[in-house]
């Protein structure tokens, strides 16, 4: 008797030591998870997302060379950006303060030679600006490496492409004012060895 009350014991103190040990896994209802809302979700944020983006994809015998997107960094697509970000941190944070007052796009070029995509490199590559002043070279172009920081705002992002900031000292306008308001209407080109590509706004 006293050995099987002995068996029976330890038994009891199993099972209350394991039933501590793995409380912390235990979900109640109490718990709530609020997934954050996909670009494509965020109805409003897509539309300004859609307006500032221009893409194109280089083929060449019939082999892709390279995919490029381009996000005009104009102040609507910036406010919306920043209303996101806030939706998705809980909190205000700094939005592409590098072109404040300037002209900047976010870039994200991907090809099956990654070495071909250093828009960093001037001898591979030519970007200018195009507007009704003339030509304008960007004052910096940034490699942009935080992939995890990007994927929210642009679904296009992922981890075959590379990102950059380009940012030409020219001061900020938007591509889609009102008649009664001057347009900053501008071209962006992209030339190297495979192609010229422009974009316009």
């Amino acid at each position: 008797m006293t050995s099987g009350r002995g068996k029976i014991l330890r038994l009891l103190c199993t099972v209350t030591l394991a039933a501590r040990l793995t409380s912390g896994c235990v979900y109640s209802a109490d718990n709530e998870v609020a997934l954050n809302a996909t670009v494509a979700q965020d109805k409003q944020y897509a539309k300004a997302l859609k307006e500032a983006t221009r893409s194109a994809d280089v083929i060449n015998n019939f082999e892709m060379r390279y995919r490029v997107k381009v996000t005009r960094l104009e102040p609507s697509f910036r406010a919306a950006f920043a209303k996101r970000f806030a939706d998705v941190y809980r909190q205000q944070g700094p939005v592409f303060e590098e072109a404040d007052a300037k002209t900047g796009f976010f870039v994200s070029i991907m090809s099956p030679e990654h070495k071909a995509i250093d828009l960093e490199n001037a001898y591979h590559w030519n970007i200018f600006l195009t507007t009704k002043d003339g030509d304008i070279k960007p004052a910096s172009v940034k490699k942009l490496n935080d992939k995890l920081r990007w994927t929210p705002f642009f679904d296009f992002v992922d981890p075959w492409s590379q990102e950059y900031l380009l940012v030409f000292d020219k001061a900020a306008g938007e591509a889609n004012a009102p008649d009664l308001v001057e347009k900053n209407l501008l071209s962006l080109t992209f030339a190297n060895a495979d192609a010229k590509v422009s974009f316009a706004w």
